[in-house]
């Protein structure tokens, strides 16, 4: 497919668009996309076809002068989600109610290096987020990052909570005896994401007494929707799902409203709700609801935003984890192409794309 320019292009007189041909390739799906690069034969490699697990190679490619990266923050994020309010049936299986005491929350949050997680998950490419708006989101304070890495405070808080190891086996017992062993769901693929996520998990909450078996499930088993699905079903402890994320803090998420369920028992978004772990909390969603009936920009808008992060701080009803990545490759000559993380394409500015002088 070749695209030459419009000679009536409003730019046209300040020298746009810089490109006078562009010429699009398509490759089956398994094909390497990053050869043709190397070999100069695509100047521009989009981001859809890069692995993130080939980073470090990348990475090595750029320092060697045969290729750009360019690197934005992507408008998803990953989010582990503590299965505070689970269907009836689940919630009676289950040996505890682990996560109703907020503190238990805030103390695992402590227990989890999450930019350890996001540097090894993402390839030291990004840090992790420590609300559901990121450090570069002009919402964003310190004041939000109420549970740093700190395992000692984590395993003090447990013990505040009601949780110790009296039998000094190595794992925390609940106020019932029943030792703390809980089970995280989620899917294999990608499997760079997958062994980074479950085995640092799955050894931050050891060190502060906490066993956490992995359960893989097909993506399409895990992210189905309906009663019988663990995410939207409401039926896990532990569980991580990819949310979308823009200027707008996505509060609407958190909302009792969107709480997974049968639509006939009152769930207004059925089982298309993001709210999986059942979290409800009426301040928050009064906070939610003003700011998203405020005009953008208002001192209402920003200070209803302000407040429901802050209760969200509080209460963890999750634990984000990092931002995904976007990425695209380009040959070292090509200029001005700049991922924008609020651009759903990465040629959104391909008026000024063209090579360097």
């Amino acid at each position: 497919m070749v695209l030459l320019p419009n000679r009536d292009y409003y730019r046209s007189e300040a020298g746009y668009p810089r490109l006078e041909r562009l010429r699009f390739r398509f490759f089956r799906l398994n094909d390497d996309m990053v050869a043709p690069v190397l070999a100069g034969e695509c100047l521009v490699d989009l981001e859809d076809e890069i692995d993130p697990l080939h980073m470090p190679y990348y990475r090595e490619a750029e320092e060697n002068g045969l290729l750009s990266r360019h690197i934005a923050l992507g408008d998803t994020y990953q989010n582990l989600n503590f299965g505070i309010n689970p269907v009836p049936d689940y919630e009676t299986a289950r040996a505890y109610d682990w996560f109703d005491d907020k503190r238990v929350r805030q103390a695992l949050t402590m227990c989890l290096d999450r930019q350890r997680l996001a540097e090894q998950a993402a390839y030291g490419e990004t840090d992790y987020i420590v609300n559901y708006v990121s450090q570069a989101h002009p919402f964003f304070d310190l004041a939000l990052n109420r549970w740093p890495y700190n395992p000692a405070a984590g395993r003090e808080l447990l013990r505040e909570a009601g949780f110790a190891d009296g039998n000094r086996d190595g794992v925390i017992e609940g106020p019932n005896d029943v030792p703390f062993v809980i089970s995280l769901q989620m899917t294999p693929e990608p499997e760079w994401a997958y062994e980074s996520l479950a085995r640092l998990i799955v050894e931050g909450f050891a060190d502060c007494g906490v066993t956490t078996t992995v359960e893989q499930r097909p993506t399409s088993e895990l992210y189905a929707l309906g009663p019988d699905a663990p995410l939207a079903g409401r039926q896990f402890d532990l569980g991580i799902t990819q949310l979308p994320t823009g200027i707008d803090p996505p509060c609407q998420w958190y909302l009792t409203a969107s709480i997974p369920g049968n639509p006939n028992d009152g769930f207004a978004f059925g089982w298309r709700g993001a709210n999986v772990g059942g979290w409800s909390d009426p301040n928050f969603d009064a906070a939610c609801e003003r700011a998203q009936a405020a005009f953008y920009g208002s001192e209402a808008y920003e200070s209803a935003h302000r407040e429901a992060l802050a209760i969200f701080a509080e209460e963890m009803p999750t634990v984000p984890l990092f931002p995904e990545l976007r990425v695209a490759l380009t040959s070292p000559e090509v200029a001005n192409l700049r991922l924008d993380s609020t651009q759903p394409s990465p040629l959104w500015n391909l008026f000024e794309i063209g090579w360097k002088e």
